[in-house]
């Protein structure tokens, strides 16, 4: 065993032992690398052992000391055995112009408060995947750099606070605090808001949600969606929002389900008249409609002076549809009508038009309503004088 009884700086410090403070305020910095087979840890019942470190760690014992400082502008390259303990800090933390962490090892940590101060963890070599295990404690400003899906799992409601994240599986249960934000999310535990306050959830491309999306203890969370939803599990935070730009589409399989205290269709043209399947359903316009998720079909707001029509939002469960049959163009005094057989499940369907039957189909900006569900029909008007087309119809869902 070794005592620091003065504050040391060494290039590289292997540890093989047990290396602790003498009971005082002691530091260690190591300026290129730590390997530890060993334990550092403080000393018992004196919480006094600090770490800076300006390089590499690489760890197969015990780190559980009271802080670990990263300095250096470098990469620091971080690699965890799979026998190793998770790493006890009680604090991690990153200087404003420390440099970015490359994982070379999945990494775990127990009751560590980290502050990366957004410097940027590399999750990935490659195409290799690499993950992050919190047991309680938290990490706080980080960016989140992943190649494919790297995962994030906790057990004892570790904090995930003002994290920016790439593609990320949420796996156990973690609670989400100020603003965090990712590009594609997987859910497979239960994600909630930390007790301190309101917080927000941002994902600006696809959410899958497997598990549970729920308030946490005392206040509120957020959602705010921005691509497409797949719900196999529960939502059933405070607010859900679903705001972009392009079509969207929100799959709502069966077994799941949604119980939040508003689940908003944002406006993407400002205050609108909402259509629900091709008619207006309210007597007045609004920004954010509260929607009922069970009721499958597309949304769609519209503004009318100056026109402007914003994007198809559809909600669905998934269900298989298969191709319309009996396609046949019917002949009016004004109009042509398109009409073909329901279709079981179909939410709506797309129709596509050529000038000549082996050319290309494009598909039309409008889509296809069933006016009258159980009839069997289903039919889609066009002006009789219209030039020549030839068309085909596919079911959606």
């Amino acid at each position: 065993m070794v005592q620091l009884s003065t504050n040391v700086v060494v290039e590289r410090l292997v540890n093989l032992g047990i290396m602790q403070n003498d009971g005082g305020y002691r530091r260690a910095c190591v300026n290129e690398k730590l390997e530890n087979h060993g334990t550092i840890r403080n000393k018992p019942g004196a919480n006094l052992l600090y770490l800076t470190l300006r390089g590499n760690l690489f760890d197969q014992g015990l780190i559980d000391n009271n802080e670990i400082a990263w300095e250096g502008t470098n990469q620091h390259q971080l690699w965890q055995s799979e026998t190793a303990s998770p790493i006890g800090c009680d604090n991690i933390l990153a200087a404003a112009d420390c440099g970015s962490f490359q994982l070379l090892s999945d990494l775990s940590f127990a009751g560590s408060a980290i502050f990366l101060n957004g410097r940027t963890v590399i999750m990935h070599q490659g195409r290799d995947c690499h993950d992050l295990y919190l047991e309680g404690g938290s990490i706080n400003s980080a960016s989140l750099d992943t190649n494919g899906f790297s995962v994030v799992e906790g057990a004892n409601n570790p904090i995930l606070a003002n994290i920016q994240g790439e593609d990320i599986i949420v796996r156990g249960s973690i609670w989400v605090s100020n603003s965090c934000q990712f590009d594609n999310l997987v859910n497979e535990g239960i994600l909630s808001n930390s007790p301190s306050a309101a917080h927000g959830l941002f994902v600006q491309e696809k959410l899958i949600n497997r598990g549970t999306i729920s308030n946490g203890p005392g206040n509120y969370l957020s959602v705010y969606c921005h691509g497409d939803l797949a719900n196999y599990g529960t939502l059933s935070n405070s607010y859900f929002y679903i705001q972009s730009d392009q079509d969207q589409y929100l799959l709502m399989a069966d077994g799941s389900s949604e119980s939040c205290v508003a689940f908003y269709l944002v406006s993407d043209v400002g205050v609108a008249w909402w259509a629900y399947n091709g008619y207006f359903y309210d007597d007045y316009a609004m920004e954010n409609r509260d929607t009922d998720t069970n009721s499958f079909g597309v949304w769609q707001a519209v503004v009318y002076e100056p026109y402007q029509a914003g994007r198809f939002i559809t909600i669905g469960n998934g269900a298989p549809v298969s191709p319309p049959e009996n396609l046949l163009i019917l002949r009016g005094v004004n109009q042509l009508r398109l009409q073909w057989n329901e279709v079981d499940n179909a939410t709506f369907y797309n129709i596509y038009a050529a000038s000549d039957p082996g050319g290309e189909y494009l598909l039309l900006p409008e889509k296809a309503y069933d006016n009258d569900p159980g009839d069997g029909i289903v039919f889609w008007e066009f002006p009789a004088e219209e030039s020549i087309r030839f068309f085909k119809v596919s079911a959606a869902n």
